[in-house]
C-alpha cells in the first residue's frame, strides 16, 4: 500500500512543475528549442521518478497506471472543459489541468502537428498523457528487470 501511495503522490508532481514552469516562462521568456529541450528533460525525469518509486515485484503496467492516475483525472477535466463546455473554467479547476500538461506541450505539439490541419489542444493533451504512461511503463519495467 505504501508504494501505491508514493506512485499516486509522485503523479501529482507535474502539476507543481507546470505552475513553476509557467511562472519561469512569464518571468524569463523562452521559446522554441529551449522549451523542447526542457520537455525532453522532464520526460526523462518522469521515467526516472517512475523507476525510483516503483517496486520490482509488482506489475509495471499497474504501477505506471497508478503513477499516471492523477494525470488521467487532469485529462478528463481538460477534455470536459474543451470538448463539452467549449471554454475553460476560472480558477484552479480550469487552470490546474492546463498547468499539469504544460511541461510537455512543446514536445507533444511536434507529434500532433503533422496530422492536423488545425491544431486543437485536446489531441495534444491526450498525446502527453499517453507519453507519460509509456514513459512510466518503461521506468517501472526497468526497475523490474534490475
Amino acid at each position: 500500500m505504501g508504494k501505491a501511495m508514493c506512485l499516486i503522490g509522485g503523479g501529482i508532481l507535474p502539476l507543481f512543475l507546470g505552475f513553476l514552469l509557467n511562472w519561469l516562462m512569464l518571468a524569463f521568456p523562452v521559446s522554441g528549442f529551449i522549451t523542447l529541450l526542457l520537455a525532453l528533460l522532464f520526460l526523462l525525469m518522469w521515467g526516472y521518478l517512475s523507476f525510483q518509486l516503483s517496486a520490482s515485484a509488482k506489475s509495471p503496467v499497474l504501477q505506471a497506471f497508478l503513477m499516471c492516475a492523477f494525470g488521467l483525472l487532469m485529462l478528463a477535466l481538460v477534455l470536459y472543459q474543451e470538448l463539452v463546455m467549449g471554454r475553460y473554467w476560472g480558477g484552479l479547476a480550469g487552470f490546474g489541468p492546463q498547468m499539469f500538461f504544460l511541461p510537455w506541450i512543446s514536445l507533444a505539439s511536434l507529434v500532433v502537428r503533422p496530422f492536423m490541419s488545425v491544431v486543437r489542444m485536446w489531441p495534444i493533451y491526450i498525446v502527453i498523457w499517453i507519453g507519460l504512461f509509456i514513459t512510466s511503463c518503461i521506468g517501472c519495467k526497468k526497475k523490474q528487470a534490475k
